[in-house]
């Protein structure tokens, strides 16, 4: 199973206008690109779970329940000029995945070494296919970075929503949405600072969204299988921390709630598939960590 999921915030709308209040016009500067230094450490929290349901003519064919909880320690060995991170240490603490009856715990213990998004263990253990599959998505070369990085206005005044073009909406959230096709004209999204503190570039403060995201098409559909309209992915939550300074400390919560209808032609006439998927994410991360030392080698040799 593979557990990437595309990041999009709980809204708390009901409350902006009580921010504004407070905070009228003042415009605070924006900058989520994570931006690290040589020998940073941070420790993440991570929890993922999605549930999805198949049903044919409205009667349920088939439910899955996925789960993925984690804590891993990163430490940036060397930054490049513009903050990214040329090459890191990744200490899995604590890795297990749930996929039914199914566990999979294959992944702790591990220590990571990552070069220009390339990885490899530090000392070699079996790892599950979906553990291999979580390092490339989280770290490696199918990695897809938060839209809201390319999506954030470069400011934002408290209380006043934000609507990104739906093309530029379209393009982000696809890159993590598995190759589905979608309707670049359609997306919406809005993004609200609903409140705010401190002085730039100290500022911190919690933002919500909601994005709105129709589909067309997937890959290795049927020749005789079409989507039909109402098909679409919806994304809300909240991001909590720094505004412009050490964005990697921050909380990420994020809801998903995607359905995708499809018609398929058969002898017997025409079968409606319905395919519903909800999920949940957080991702938080604190400053600080330890990572074990490499073991030494025995006496001898």
């Amino acid at each position: 199973m593979r557990l990437r999921f595309t990041a999009g915030l709980l809204v708390t709308a009901a409350f902006a206008g009580l921010a504004a209040a407070g905070d009228d016009a003042k415009k605070y500067d924006i900058d989520w690109h994570d931006r690290w230094e040589a020998k940073q450490i941070l420790t993440v929290a991570f929890k993922e779970s999605i549930d999805s349901e198949t049903t044919l003519a409205g009667k349920s064919m088939n439910k899955r329940h996925q789960a993925l909880d984690a804590v891993y320690v990163v430490r940036c060995e060397k930054a490049g000029a513009g903050g990214e991170a040329a090459t890191q240490t990744v200490f899995v603490r604590s890795w297990k995945a749930v996929d039914d009856a199914a566990t999979d715990e294959s992944l702790e213990g591990a220590v990571v070494m990552l070069r220009d998004g390339e990885w490899k263990l530090r000392q070699e253990m079996p790892l599950s296919e979906l553990a291999t599959i979580w390092i490339d998505d989280t770290f490696g070369t199918t990695r897809v970075d938060d839209p809201l990085e390319s999506l954030a206005p470069k400011q934002l005044t408290v209380g006043q929503p934000w609507k990104p073009a739906p093309k530029a909406v379209a393009e982000a959230y696809a890159k993590g949405m598995g190759g589905v096709s979608v309707d670049v004209a359609a997306a919406t999204m809005e993004l609200v600072l609903e409140s705010a503190e401190g002085t730039p570039p100290n500022a911190t403060g919690q933002c919500s969204f909601k994005a709105h995201v129709p589909i067309l098409g997937a890959p290795n559909l049927p020749s005789n299988a079409v989507i039909l309209p109402g098909s679409g992915a919806n994304f809300s939550g909240t991001r909590t921390g720094p505004l412009t300074k050490a964005t990697m400390l921050r909380h990420l919560h994020v809801e998903k709630d995607v359905t995708v209808h499809v018609e398929r032609t058969v002898q017997q006439g025409v079968q409606k598939f319905t395919n519903k998927t909800k999920g949940s994410q957080d991702w938080s991360a604190v400053a600080g960590g330890e990572i074990p030392a490499p073991a030494k080698p025995p006496e001898g040799k």
